[in-house]
Parts: C-alpha cells; sequence; structure tokens
C-alpha cells in the first residue's frame, strides 16, 4: 500500500504476472488471537537463511542447532525439504522445518532483511515457502514507517491512524490463504513488511498507543484500505473494484475549512504523463490483455483513439473506451491504471485525470494526461492524514474523517 500505494502495483504483476484490478477478499472470516503468519517467500526454488544469534531447528528428524552467523539452505529433495549448513550437515526428509529462536535478540536474514519471530518452511506445490511467525504489534514494526514514511515526533497523530488502520487491515486478512499456510504477504499484495530492517522511536510509540485498537462499521472489523494521495477527494470503493459500496468507504472532498486539500504538499497531487501515439499503442497491446483477461492468442490493433466514457463526482474515470482498429475495448474501474502504464512506471499514478489527444493526418501522435493523486483513493489518504496531523488533528479525527461512522474497538 504504499510506499504509500505499493500494493496495487504488485497486485496486476502477480495476477498476470499478475492481473487483479480488484482485492482478492473483502473480510477474512473473523480470527481470534493477536498472531499473524507472514509469508515471506512463496514457492521458491530454495531460500538461504542466516542466522543473527542461535536458533533451534525442528523437523522430522528431530531437533537441532543453527549457531549464530551460519547461513542456512533449503530446498526440495524428491518431493520433501531438505536442509543444510555451510559445515555440510543435511537435514532432509521433512515436510515442514519450524526455527525457533534461542534468545530474544535473534533474527534471521531472508534475502537483505532480518526477521523477528519464528518460522516456518513449509513445502508447497514442489517449492519452499518461507513463513514469518509474530505477533501482530512486532508485526507492524515492520509495516507502519515503511507504509506512511518516517516522520517526527509532531506528526504521531498520523503515524496512529496508520498503525490503526494497518492493523485492522491485518485482522481482516487472518486465515486468508489458510491452505499455503500464512494469512498474508509480506509485499505490496497486502501491506509492505520489512522485519527488523529499520527500528523508529516514533513508529514504536505509536504502535503502542494504540496497541490492539482496530476500527470497526456496526460491530464487523471495518475494510482498512489506505493509498498515498487522493488528489483532494477520496473514492468510492465499488467505483474502484467490483465490490459493494460501503458507508465508511465513500468519496468526499478531502480539505479543511479554508478549502485547502488536506494532501496538496504531496508531490503527487499534480502531476502529468505524456506517450507517444507509437509508445502508447505499444503499451496497450501489452498490458490490454492483461486486465480485460483477455484469451491468450489475442492481438490488439492500432490505436485510433482512447475516449472518457464515464466519471464519478470526484472527478474520477469510471469508464475508457480504446478504440482501436479492430475494435473497441471498454476498460473500467482501477484496471484503467495499469492499461495506461507510463513510462517508468508499474501504472498509472490515478483515475483522477484529464486526457489530451493530438492527431497529425487522422493519427494520434501526442496523448497527454494530466492528473491529481496517487493510488485507488479508498479509505484514508496518507498525505492526507500528514496534512491533518500537521494543523494539530488527533489520530481520532483523522480516522473518523477516512472512515466516517466506524469506530475504534479492542481487537485483543
Amino acid at each position: 500500500m504504499r510506499a504509500m500505494d505499493r500494493r496495487a502495483a504488485a497486485v496486476l504483476l502477480l495476477a498476470v504476472a499478475g492481473c487483479r484490478p480488484a482485492p482478492r477478499v473483502d473480510v477474512a472470516p473473523e480470527r481470534h488471537g493477536s498472531s499473524v503468519r507472514v509469508g515471506l517467500l512463496v514457492r521458491a526454488p530454495e531460500a538461504t537463511l542466516k542466522s543473527r544469534g542461535a536458533w533451534r531447528a525442528t523437523s522430522d528428524e528431530g531437533t537441532w542447532t543453527i549457531p549464530d552467523g551460519a547461513s542456512l539452505r533449503v530446498w526440495m529433495a524428491d518431493g520433501r525439504l531438505a536442509a543444510a549448513l555451510e559445515d555440510g550437515v543435511s537435514h532432509g526428509g521433512a515436510t515442514e522445518i519450524r526455527l525457533d529462536p534461542v534468545g530474544d535478540e535473534s533474527l534471521l536474514v531472508v534475502g537483505t532483511t532480518p526477521y523477528r519471530g519464528g518460522f516456518r518452511l513449509r513445502s508447497d506445490a514442489g517449492k519452499v515457502t518461507v513463513i514469518d511467525v509474530l505477533d501482530i504489534e512486532t508485526y507492524l514494526r515492520g509495516v507502519v514507517g515503511w507504509e506512511i514514511g518516517w516522520l517526527s515526533s509532531d506528526l504521531r497523530s498520523a503515524v496512529e491512524a496508520q498503525a490503526i488502520a494497518a492493523r485492522t487491515y491485518t485482522c481482516t486478512r487472518l486465515g486468508q490463504f489458510e491452505v499455503q499456510g500464512f494469512d498474508v504477504y509480506a509485499d505490496e499484495r497486502d501491506q509492505v513488511y520489512k522485519g527488523a530492517l529499520r527500528d523508529d522511536a516514533v513508529v514504536d510509540r505509536a504502535i503502542a498507543a494504540t496497541r490492539g485498537l482496530v476500527l470497526r462499521y456496526d460491530g464487523q472489523l471495518i475494510q482498512a484500505y489506505y493509498s498515498s494521495t487522493c488528489g483532494g477527494y477520496t473514492s468510492w470503493i465499488e467505483h474502484v473494484w467490483p465490490k459493494p459500496a460501503a458507508d465508511y468507504l465513500r468519496g468526499q472532498r478531502d480539505a479543511a475549512a479554508d478549502g485547502r486539500s488536506y494532501c496538496a504538499d504531496s508531490p503527487h497531487f499534480r502531476w502529468t504523463e505524456t506517450w507517444t501515439g507509437a509508445a502508447l499503442e505499444q503499451t496497450l497491446r501489452e498490458t490490454l490483455p492483461r486486465v480485460l483477461q483477455l484469451p491468450p492468442e489475442t492481438r490488439v490493433g492500432p490505436l485510433v483513439d482512447l475516449r472518457v466514457v464515464e466519471r464519478d463526482a470526484s472527478g474520477r474515470v469510471l469508464d475508457l473506451d480504446v478504440e482501436t482498429a479492430d475494435r473497441t475495448y471498454r476498460v473500467h474501474g482501477d484496471a484503467i491504471r495499469w492499461a495506461l502504464r507510463p513510462p517508468r512506471r508499474p501504472l498509472l499514478r490515478s483515475l483522477m485525470f484529464e486526457l489530451g489527444v493530438e492527431r497529425a493526418g487522422g493519427a494520434l501522435t501526442r496523448i497527454e494526461v494530466r492528473g491529481g493523486g496517487n493510488g485507488h483513493g479508498v479509505g484514508m489518504c496518507q498525505s492526507g492524514a500528514l496534512g491533518m496531523a500537521r494543523r494539530g488533528l488527533d489520530c481520532e479525527t483523522i480516522l473518523e474523517h477516512y472512515y466516517p461512522g466506524a469506530r475504534s474497538a479492542r481487537a485483543y
């Protein structure tokens, strides 16, 4: 979701590399407890883990020790997990390997990122899956700053709002990948989680001050979506994704009494993207089959025109027609952002845009998109939350503004 709206980005890259115009689930069945299982590596060919401090490993073969500073390589052999330390001692034939820290300061490095908690190594579809198991409050220490940024203490109310939104999101996702043994991904498919890579006093105080608090509407956990910058007007969930309307996720003007948008200081508040006709035509040949889930043999013809069909009250584009020499493709909602992929970006920053088309001799020569905001615009605007915090508004006021009617309550 951020950094500040990277969750949207990876969702499509995964569903087709990942085509995901809409989130996978609304709210998973509520599960009691305060722990979360994070998929760090999912269905990888192999994994190399490095210890900081000693670890205890438990597998079908029994229990063994991973000493401080050791590297553990894990791979699949004959359909089961195999593992070996640098000293050449191997352990094989396991369906699952459990790793538990020997001391409170023990960390496990996956890739270049150190993580807290305990770990489960599982075989899944003939590949290796690495899962971090830890309490939600510790998990949030590796999420909140990476989502909203590293901020000074005078902006703590925005950090607290982010902590509550992220905690709520986490609680709604518990159990969503039960078959694979974890709850959330460690990247933009859910929330960016960087373990113990960077600790921050402001983040830690915000998490402690809001410990266990989540948002509920009519007694139910809400869908606590958030994105980087709304551009001055938040969005309706049903306009962005094919999902039912929610009273607490409706579009509204995001501005102070003086008329200044709360997110006006964001570098994404207003922006411009341009393509040559040939460049956009090539992009659409690649993106349209993905976002519209067309048959693999589909070939998108030469680009003839682009037309905005409908907007909502926020100015966001609801439907876009892409006319080619062969047919006209209608693209709806958030999928438009994936179709109009700009140079050097994975997707268009926002659906809040004006479209300009230039022609020469009947052919498209230049397309310009002048837009506002960054992200889907549903729920909390992170830049707006910062703007509210700068005006001295507290955490509860921020959350009531972005999730009208939702109230904070203890989850555990």
